[in-house]
This record gives structure tokens, C-alpha cells and sequence, in this order.
């Protein structure tokens, strides 16, 4: 599957993660906020962002 496809048969949940990680903003959805503040808590630190520098290496 591919998470920008049309594909009429994926619906709720499913289809609100694949928007988010399209970068489509979804506000008042539980899950889709606990993930945002989970990204934003990685991007913010350090430890994590240098081991992903040295990943990409």
C-alpha cells in the first residue's frame, strides 16, 4: 500500500495515520496528537538526533 494512494477502502484511523505521515495536518484526533508530541519530543533531543546523523552516514 501506498500511503498516498486514493484507495476508497481505507477509512478512519487508518487513513488519518497515512494523512499525517503524508504531512497533512489532523487536529482533534487522540491518537494523531500523542503521535505528534512523540515526533516532536525526538526531534528535540539530542541523544537521538546525533544517532540518526550517524545512521545516515
Amino acid at each position: 500500500m501506498n500511503s498516498d494512494s486514493n484507495m476508497d477502502d481505507v477509512h478512519g484511523e487508518l487513513r488519518k495515520f497515512l494523512d499525517y505521515v503524508n504531512g497533512t495536518k489532523i487536529t482533534g484526533d487522540e491518537f494523531i496528537d500523542k503521535l505528534e508530541e512523540a515526533v516532536k519530543k525526538a526531534k528535540a533531543n539530542g541523544k537521538w538526533r546525533r544517532d540518526y546523523m550517524t545512521m545516515e552516514m
